[in-house]
């Protein structure tokens, strides 16, 4: 199971106290400094909230490697394989971030952007709270654990709405055993893939 994101977590959690504050303010014009004891948020925040101030996500997206868009485009990219069973290592992961980072770099005439730092990839799970990192045999794991009747029919129910969808025919059709076919990875790699 992925590492618990404990910063993360808790800033969920302030700015979701900071939108509750600034509700009941709007809804009973409570004063700032009530609402700031009664939620433990800083009353200065809780004003410039509520003149229109940025949260702190906003303020510092321009510091970001890749801009919000990049970011959301690279995880879509992320669940969708992970939706289909087969989700990706995290050395591709990291190619197809560097590759969206050199595109930035190209169009803004700037090769610091070229480079992603040390911890970039830990922020942006971060960031994404519906990934995260997880060893392959974890997942394979779960695979064998999910191997019951239930399950399998959702799978299944789940085939049928996407061949449905995107007009496949059963001819269209091939099995094989993934783990011969990514050759060069090692029975335990990590993994992106949905969270929980």
């Amino acid at each position: 199971m992925a590492p618990v994101k404990p910063h993360t977590a808790t800033y969920e959690k302030r700015e979701e106290r900071i939108n509750l504050a600034l509700a009941k303010r709007h809804k009973e014009n409570v004063p700032f400094k009530q609402l700031a004891l009664e939620f433990n948020i800083p009353r200065t925040t809780l004003k410039d909230r509520a003149y229109g101030g940025a949260t702190h996500k906003e303020a510092h997206a321009h510091q970001q490697k890749l801009p919000p868009s990049a970011e959301k485009a690279l995880e879509d990219w992320c669940k969708q394989p992970d939706d289909w069973g087969i989700a990706p290592h995290m050395d591709l992961f990291e190619a197809m971030a560097l590759v969206l980072a050199e595109q930035r770099a190209v169009e803004e005439n700037n090769p610091e952007l070229a480079k992603l730092g040390k911890h970039w990839i830990a922020n942006f799970l971060n960031r994404h709270l519906t990934l995260a990192a997880k060893y392959s045999a974890q997942v394979y794991q779960q695979w064998a654990m999910a191997n019951n009747v239930q399950s399998l029919r959702d799978n299944f129910h789940t085939l049928q709405r996407l061949l449905r969808k995107h007009g496949f025919q059963s001819n269209d059709i091939y099995t094989m055993d993934e783990r011969e076919f990514v050759v060069g990875y090692s029975a335990k790699s990590k993994l992106i893939c949905h969270h929980g």
